[in-house]
């Protein structure tokens, strides 16, 4: 292949001698090929690239989890020599979904700018298939947990960043993974990013979109289900992770930042309210908050958020430049 990509729209001819198909990489928007024997054939159609694009170097690398497991983590940096920079490392890990490679501008742009774009392939994912997958669902994210760790670590290990340098991101059931990562290492990450996460994942039985999500979270109507589903939720993690936070803070001059991206109107999520906890139990002076607004006054499904503000609190304790990484302008999602 030429380059890290992905697979898509592949359709063979009827007498089954040609095949073509889009190629979707981090460094290259889609772009159509015709397979011949082992030839590849630009079909001259493709979506448009950054020029920009041609300054990053995609780099495939693993990790080492607690247990021995191997982790594939994909890094995107800028060409030339390693150094630490702002790096934003984001993970899924859920229901068998494969971090797949896809182009993004906004990556593009991150990268070019200075930071550096990771991606861990931690298990619950569909990476190495089924088994991938179970070793990461239910009573076994804690395997999930430990992996996003040695990818953090991993980094660190490389050069590209350090601690202070690094944000770690993810959405939805990612925040079943992201947010007790951040209780448990807050020194190996300077930023914890969820977007419209679940963090309270003990209150599906209650929620609106709650009992789909128990073969792969937990059912809390079972004890075994319930106790799988106590080992993601923050609520419930903070208060043995606060001793530990406490004596980071003593031996550290700056605080852990954690930004939780909600939709006003959004009645899928669970436990909105734990948007609000303060690690420390020390009011909201500790620890910074950006939520989105309904762009229908809270009757729609829009959801929209200042980009200016979610970018740079991704990485505002990263020192990264607010003015230069910050894209002034609001952005609207279905």
């Amino acid at each position: 292949m030429p380059l890290v990509g992905s697979i898509s729209d592949p359709s063979v001819t009827p007498d089954r001698s040609t095949l073509t198909f889009g190629l979707d990489g981090i460094e290259k928007n889609v772009t159509f090929y015709r397979a011949e024997g082992a030839r590849l054939v630009p079909l001259g159609l493709a979506d448009a690239t950054l020029p920009a694009a041609a300054s990053l170097t995609v780099v495939q690398e693993t990790a080492t989890s607690a247990d021995g497991t191997k982790v594939p983590l994909t890094i995107t940096a800028p060409k030339g020599p390693v150094k630490p920079l702002p790096t934003l490392l984001g993970t899924y890990a859920s229901y068998g979904i494969s971090g797949e490679p896809y182009y993004s501008p906004s990556v593009v742009v991150w990268v070019t700018r200075g930071g550096v774009s990771a991606e861990c392939h931690a298990r619950g994912g569909g990476e190495k298939g089924r088994a991938w997958h179970e070793a990461g669902r239910s009573a076994n994210k804690v395997n999930s947990m430990a992996d996003v760790i040695a990818c953090g670590e991993r980094l660190v290990q490389l050069g590209y960043t350090t601690p202070k340098l690094m944000g770690l991101w993810s959405g939805s059931a990612g925040g079943l993974l992201v947010t007790p990562v951040g209780l448990k290492r807050p020194d190996l990450f300077a930023a914890v990013v969820t977007s419209v996460g679940v963090v309270n994942p003990t209150r599906l039985a209650v929620a609106n979109n709650g009992p789909n999500q128990f073969a792969e979270m937990g059912d809390p109507n079972t004890d075994d289900g319930f106790k799988a589903l106590a080992a993601q939720d923050s609520t419930l993690l903070l208060p043995q992770s606060r001793p530990a936070l406490h004596h980071w803070l003593k031996r550290s001059s700056r605080r852990p930042v954690d930004v939780s991206q909600a939709g006003g109107d959004d009645a899928r999520q669970v436990g909105k309210r734990a948007l609000g906890i303060d690690p420390l139990g020390r009011g909201r002076g500790t620890r910074d908050r950006v939520e989105s607004r309904s762009a229908s006054g809270g009757t729609g499904r829009h959801i929209c958020v200042s980009a200016e503000s979610l970018w740079a609190a991704r990485l505002c304790a990263t020192g990264s430049n607010r003015d230069q990484l910050s894209v002034r302008r609001t952005c609207c999602f279905e």
